[in-house]
């Protein structure tokens, strides 16, 4: 899509793609994203992590929590698994009905967040994959924030880039929000400790992550003109200059001033495969 200029350009460009999706004039109305008030509005954020297989599109879990009315102790925190069982990975149709429980989230007037959530080869990729519901992942997507893409996103003189942004701890650590939690679990172990069946550590890791998601995504809301200093994979101090937190539809061309020149907001989504066939229609 081309560049946009206005809330009300961006709007447009948001209602087209929709409609390009299958949604209907009415449904495109009441969402809350159509609100005058609702980029300032993060009293509601609901943020996930999605656990896989390494190398493979097999989902083993994913945990949600709820921050509310500004606070930042999360409430309604749970670790969702297959329908067939703790240990099986999930379905089709598993996947499909947690794409729905996003899309509602986002029709409630919640900001659904997560860090890397976006990435090329990431938590909506796999989704969108076991689902094979292409359309609805992409309307999720494009109503999603991502941790890690608002920072490059707001990295304007950093080294990050579309697929290496800081780090969910580092900037954790920036923000001061806390630590990772499940000592010694990463992201290529908890496949390990899941299979295992110590669902108790594996739920602590996934959970803390999405904790820190949210409450990230709180301090980037509440420090719009400010600074901070994050430190990259190499331990280089880098400086984020904190601008609008804002979904991914909000980006639709080339960036303002200010902002990452390499970061093109909606346009990134077609770095995840399964977004490609969209391109066409």
């Amino acid at each position: 899509p081309a560049g946009e200029t206005t809330d009300e350009g961006r709007k447009s460009m948001l209602r087209t793609v929709l409609t390009s999706l299958g949604y209907s004039d009415s449904d495109i109305n009441t969402m809350p994203e159509m609100r005058n008030e609702y980029s300032d509005d993060f009293t509601k954020i609901v943020a996930f992590d999605l656990e896989w297989e390494k190398g493979t599109n097999n989902i083993i879990g994913i945990s949600i929590v709820e921050l509310l009315n500004g606070e930042s102790t999360p409430v309604n925190s749970k670790v969702i698994y297959s329908a067939t069982g703790k240990d099986k990975n999930f379905t089709k149709e598993d996947a499909e009905e947690f794409l729905q429980l996003m899309h509602r989230y986002q029709n409630e007037g919640f900001k659904v967040t997560g860090h890397n959530i976006l990435g090329a080869d990431s938590d909506v990729q796999k989704l969108v994959s076991v689902s094979g519901n292409t359309k609805l992942g992409m309307s999720v997507a494009l109503r999603s924030l991502d941790t890690m893409l608002l920072a490059f996103r707001n990295g304007d003189k950093t080294s990050f880039s579309r697929n290496f942004g800081p780090s969910l701890e580092n900037l954790s650590q920036a923000f001061k929000v806390g630590s990772k939690a499940g000592a010694g679990i990463t992201g290529e172990s908890a496949h390990g400790v899941w299979k295992s069946g110590n669902y108790a550590k594996f739920e602590e890791y996934i959970q803390g992550d999405s904790v820190l998601a949210a409450r990230i995504l709180q301090e980037m809301a509440k420090n719009k003109g400010k600074s901070v200093k994050v430190m990259n994979s190499r331990k280089q101090e880098q400086t984020l200059q904190i601008h609008e937190t804002v979904p991914i539809w909000y980006d639709t061309g080339k960036p303002e001033i200010g902002r990452n020149q390499r970061y093109t907001g909606m346009n990134v989504l077609y770095d995840i495969q399964s977004f490609n066939n969209l391109r066409e229609n």
